[in-house]
């Protein structure tokens, strides 16, 4: 008997199912090898919904059956008994290796398709580097923080009203370096970008500085007594001819701030150089003059008569002086005793 030899193509040629033996269930479910690996099994998770895992173990095993790329012995066949394969997995409490799941899991099957789609398309996978990133996206600068931000990630301004309101906060807080970017022109016209959370800041910004400088109509009110109470004062102590009145600003400050906690206002205080400038505002004839680092007011009318006292308190202070020394001088000649017989001796 003659024995005819046959080539076998081992793509063509796969083995059936009927030469394959019938899943041990006890074993993992794909690799079907007893290795010491700890098995996963969902019944016995302690989840609500423990049977789950079997539903995504059969979705991913027959996306990955549609492209050709399950193993010999992983024929899905064995695992369907005519109920589906989720079922057969349930009633049968499979389990598997974790490793072995990994082989099979979803994100391997996003990047298995990707490739095919690559390979239908004859396009290579690109690699991607630091340089091609940079030179494929365009990076946009951010006008508020100068952060450097890929084509689409920045918000570009379209209104009016935007820049209306981004300059009148700029120079609310005195941000130089922002009203130096928008002198160029409009936030349109130079095709300003920003990030949403910057323009945020910004306002808050604003708002929280407008909120001291223009508190609401309660402490508005507070403020008004108190600095009508600080005129009163001021203008009561000029009243009085027996003294030439210098006040020094800072004591005026903490006289100020400490009646207006008195109100219970403890976080707005008034910043020194406005009080100066509102009392100079109010009175008329109050002037500022600095000495050192402190800001002395007086009014111009005695002006005069305090460079006058000054001078007399110099003068009269000098004349003390004089005739304390002279009185010292004096006491010293009286006390010293020098006895005459009538001669001098001969080397006087």
């Amino acid at each position: 008997m003659e024995t005819k030899c046959q080539l076998i193509d081992a793509l063509k040629d796969k083995p059936s199912t009927s030469r394959l033996p019938p899943i041990n269930w006890k074993l993992c479910i794909i690799c079907q090898e007893d290795n010491n690996q700890p098995l996963n099994c969902p019944v016995e998770s302690k989840r609500k919904d423990a049977g789950i895992g079997y539903k995504t173990i059969a979705d991913d095993l027959l996306a990955f059956s549609k492209t050709a790329e399950c193993s010999v012995s992983l024929n899905l066949d064995r695992m369907d008994e005519g109920s589906g394969i989720e079922t057969t997995l349930l009633n049968h409490s499979a389990a598997w290796h974790k490793t072995c799941r990994d082989q099979y899991n979803s994100t391997k099957l996003k990047r298995l398709q990707k490739r095919k789609d690559l390979e239908r398309s004859e396009e290579p996978i690109p690699k991607h580097t630091r340089s091609s990133t940079e030179s494929k996206h365009k990076l946009e600068l951010c006008i508020f923080c100068d952060q450097l931000e890929p084509v689409g990630d920045l918000r570009e301004a379209q209104t009016f009203g935007l820049d209306t309101r981004v300059r009148s906060a700029a120079s609310l807080l005195g941000d130089t370096q922002l009203l130096a970017k928008l002198s160029t022109g409009d936030m349109i016209a130079i095709e300003a970008k920003y990030h949403l959370k910057c323009l945020a800041s910004l306002y808050r910004r604003a708002d929280k500085k407008k909120l001291q400088e223009y508190p609401s109509h309660e402490n508005s009110v507070a403020h008004s007594i108190v600095f009508a109470e600080l005129l009163s004062y001021i203008e009561e102590v000029h009243l009085d001819q027996s003294v030439v009145p210098v006040f020094k600003l800072a004591n005026l400050a903490n006289l100020y701030n400490c009646r207006i906690k008195q109100f219970g206002i403890e976080e707005q205080t008034i910043h020194s150089s406005r009080l100066k400038d509102r009392l100079i505002a109010h009175i008329p004839g109050l002037e500022a003059h600095k000495k050192g680092r402190d800001i002395l007011l007086a009014f111009d009318s005695d002006i005069g008569q305090a460079l006058y006292d000054a001078t007399e308190s110099r003068n009269i202070t000098d004349a003390i002086c004089i005739a304390r020394a002279a009185t010292i001088v004096r006491k010293q000649v009286f006390a010293y005793n020098a006895p005459f017989t009538g001669t001098f001796a001969p080397d006087c």
